[in-house]
């Protein structure tokens, strides 16, 4: 919309994105230009606005994740499911993805996922366990919940990674014991102000690529005047719905 005269490298009319979090339903959002980068041509508004997430998750994947380890995502909202694909781009060999609703687990081997879980059927943790051999070498926990923190707790093998992406508004306590016996690392995968410039280029460079893909992860379009009722089927229709972009 505008540009401040002493920014370089983007002008009025450029496709762009934001790592900026907090805003993005006001009219107007000042941005330094650090956090911007351009949209690729490849990926539409609509989409693009799934993608303020990702670089969060291409941070877990450079703290956490190498060629040929495991992976366990505990949760399929969007952000397990980048989770998902960014693991599979740096390298991992095996995935497995866990979440209560069908539709979400099919997005999940949808974008590279090597096996979907279901909660309510069956053992996650042991199935996990019996897959790779012991357990995942990096654990994501993608929800934000004690009981997903719990799974992935359990799920990791000894000297593996815990890594959180979920944004926990409840404290979770820790057994030392038991994480200084297991030789348990615990990651956070979101950035600090001085790593978003970086994680946001790689992301959009992902992107650009089709490495990761972010049509899949959006369930429906919806108008600003309707954004209560968009808001109203996130809640209570997680079951049908992982994002939901709303336009003007």
């Amino acid at each position: 919309e505008k540009v401040g005269s002493a920014v370089q490298g983007f002008k009025t009319g450029d496709r762009i994105l934001s790592r900026i979090v907090w805003g993005g339903f006001a009219e107007y959002v000042p941005s330094d230009a650090d956090m911007l980068a351009h949209l690729p041509d490849n990926i539409g508004f609509e989409e693009g606005a799934i993608a303020q997430l990702l670089p969060i998750a291409v941070r877990g994947a450079e703290l956490s994740v190498k060629p040929g380890k495991t992976v366990f995502v505990s949760g399929l909202g969007a952000a397990g499911l980048l989770c998902v694909q960014v693991a599979k781009t740096y390298g991992a060999s095996t995935v497995i993805a866990a979440d209560f609703f069908e539709m979400k687990r099919k997005v999940a081997l949808e974008v590279g996922a090597d096996l979907a879980l279901d909660p309510n059927a069956e053992d996650v943790v042991k199935r996990v366990k019996t897959e790779t051999n012991g357990g995942a070498d990096v654990a994501m926990e993608a929800v934000g919940l004690e009981p997903s923190f719990r799974a992935c707790e359990q799920a990791v093998r000894g000297g593996g990674i815990l890594s959180i992406f979920g944004t926990h508004l409840t404290p979770v306590a820790l057994d030392l014991t038991q994480w200084e016996g297991r030789s348990l690392q615990l990651h956070i995968m979101r950035e600090q102000r001085h790593e978003m410039p970086a994680m946001l280029r790689k992301a959009v460079a992902l992107l650009a690529s089709g490495r990761v893909r972010l049509k899949p992860l959006l369930s429906r379009v919806m108008k600003l005047d309707d954004i209560m009722a968009a808001f109203d089927l996130c809640i209570h229709q997680p079951e049908r719905h992982i994002k939901i972009a709303i336009v003007p």
